[in-house]
């Protein structure tokens, strides 16, 4: 993934996953960080992609583009020196035609030497540059710059498809809840409601990142370690202090308009669905507001501090219905969790602090 300095571009489209890992290897050796899209496709596919949409592209940060063309230039010339690779029976990926031992289509144009990357320099030729026809190098700048589009308008699309289904159900609610208050249901159902929402949620969510070919951990999903725990609790204890203290300044009543609106617990059966109800709910509430949005939009909107922030204005916004105090309370912790994301880039320690919080508040409104 590229970082806040630059957007995420397209390099290359390989012909199968070996020479993908080959060129990204080569990038990497020289100190330019790229990462495979489409990678997990060749699973379904094979190592022969079915064509354009599903061929493994190079993606590089904005930035490093221009250093990033040379060393791939000279990494398929090496290889198509050295006679790497079959081309026998190779096929153009954008309009499918049989293209032999040739690496550029003779019938559209189209090269597996990348979409903007200039072609071997014919003898007599003194720079590349001179073998590009005026409107062919027109036609690559153009496709480069919409390919650039489609990326970020794809990652857009990716943000609000996770919103949909992890925040926008909950904003309704708190809405619902504050216009028309319902008397609340039995605590069982109410703990059952939450725990099948939460699932739903982490499943879209943690689908679409492992669809999207980056490391996990560039979202902060890694093995859970036992200085998680530990963490977790600094988090409970320190952090959750902190978004609780800087709203009581505001507002003078720190119980929420809607603290009384919900069941609470009473058997041991109730506490243990409420240990799953807010362990689920934690993990939902930290892989989209803080592992997924904040990853996200740090790339998107090229601000890590902003990133934090609507994020943080995302998580209050469903909490509306604890009223004045309880959404300021949720953009405090927001900011908090926010910072503590970026500062470990973990996710493990946000859900275990998040969790106990929860379960803390049930057990001291009860």
């Amino acid at each position: 993934m590229a970082d806040a300095t630059g957007d995420p571009i397209e390099l290359y489209r390989a012909r199968g996953l070996p020479e993908a890992h080959a060129l990204k290897n080569s990038l990497e050796a020289e100190g330019i960080a790229a990462w495979i899209d489409n990678e997990l496709l060749q699973g379904v596919v094979g190592e022969l992609p079915l064509g354009w949409a599903t061929a493994p592209r190079i993606l590089v940060a904005r930035t490093d583009e221009p250093a990033a063309r040379r060393i791939l230039e000279h990494a398929l010339r090496q290889a198509s020196t050295a006679g790497v690779g079959d081309g026998a029976g190779l096929h153009c990926l954008a309009c499918g035609a049989v293209m032999g031992d040739a690496d550029s289509c003779s019938k559209c144009g189209w090269t597996y030497r990348g979409e903007s990357s200039e072609p071997a320099m014919p003898p007599g030729e003194s720079s590349p540059a001179e073998a590009i026809a005026p409107d062919a190098d027109q036609a690559i700048a153009v496709r480069a710059s919409l390919d650039t589009e489609r990326t970020t308008h794809s990652l857009w699309v990716e943000v609000w498809a996770v919103l949909a289904v992890g925040v926008v159900p909950n904003m309704m609610a708190a809405v619902s809840h504050l216009c028309n208050p319902v008397p609340p249901m039995p605590y069982w159902l109410d703990a059952f409601n939450l725990s099948v929402l939460s699932a739903c949620t982490i499943f879209v969510t943690l689908y679409l990142i492992g669809r999207s070919g980056e490391p996990w951990k560039q979202f902060g999903v890694t093995r859970p370690r036992p200085w998680d725990v530990m963490l977790g609790l600094w988090l409970l204890l320190v952090a959750g202090s902190l978004a609780w203290l800087v709203p009581s300044f505001l507002w003078s009543d720190t119980v929420s308009s809607g603290s009384g609106d919900f069941a609470r617990p009473g058997s041991g059966a109730d506490w243990t669905l409420t240990v799953v109800k807010y362990s689920l709910s934690a993990v939902a509430e930290e892989v989209v507001t803080r592992a997924y949005l904040i990853t996200r939009l740090a790339v998107l909107l090229r601000s890590r501090g902003e990133a934090v922030l609507v994020a943080a204005i995302v998580f209050a916004s469903y909490h509306a219905y604890q009223g004045a105090f309880g959404t300021a309370h949720a953009f405090v912790f927001g900011i908090v969790y926010g910072v503590a994301f970026l500062a470990t880039g973990r996710l493990w320690p946000l859900v275990i602090g998040h969790a106990l919080y929860n379960i803390r508040l049930e057990l001291l409104a009860s």
